[in-house]
């Protein structure tokens, strides 16, 4: 794991819980850089680590943003699939839905995909999902929320108007 108290935290719990099953792991609190050395390894070759923790968020909405850099076997090792999963079925349809122009289709598509790689294959667990709540006082305006989160605000539609009485 990368260094943070909340990841330290979270894979305490990790190894805790599956120390109960019968499953005994060792955590190894790195740097970024060699978290990212020990996830990714080289094209060659997967990195040290076994088993990690690792969150993504989306650059735009649409789940080629999520599905092919993290699950494409094109991007196998440092190019983002660091878990090394290979379906040629996901491929195919990740491939496809990139070409297509309907949304619906596309849509569709990537469903399919993700039920092979996320509930067919399970090449993730999903451990949670951060949200967070920010508050605007009422003079704050032009404020567009994003699906994508606050760090996608639109930041030059806002403006302070403060009433002048």
């Amino acid at each position: 794991m990368n260094t943070s108290e909340d990841n330290r935290r979270i894979a305490s719990q990790i190894q805790a819980d599956l120390k109960k099953i019968g499953v005994e792991i060792t955590i190894r609190e790195v740097d970024w850089a060699a978290y990212i050395a020990g996830v990714s390894g080289t094209p060659a070759h997967p990195g040290q680590a076994q088993m990690f923790r690792f969150g993504w968020y989306l650059d735009y909405p649409d789940a080629d943003a999520i599905l092919r850099p993290l699950l494409s076997s094109s991007n196998w090792g440092p190019a983002g699939n660091f878990g090394r999963y290979k379906n040629p079925e996901f491929d195919a349809l990740v491939d496809r839905a990139l070409s297509l122009t309907d949304p619906k289709e596309r849509a569709e598509l990537y469903r399919k995909a993700e039920k092979i790689a996320v509930m067919d294959d399970a090449v993730w667990i999903f451990l949670n999902y951060y949200e967070s709540r920010t508050l605007y006082k009422p003079y704050v305006k032009g404020v567009v929320l994003s699906p994508l989160g606050e760090f996608r605000l639109p930041l030059e539609r806002l403006s302070i108007v403060r009433d002048a009485s």
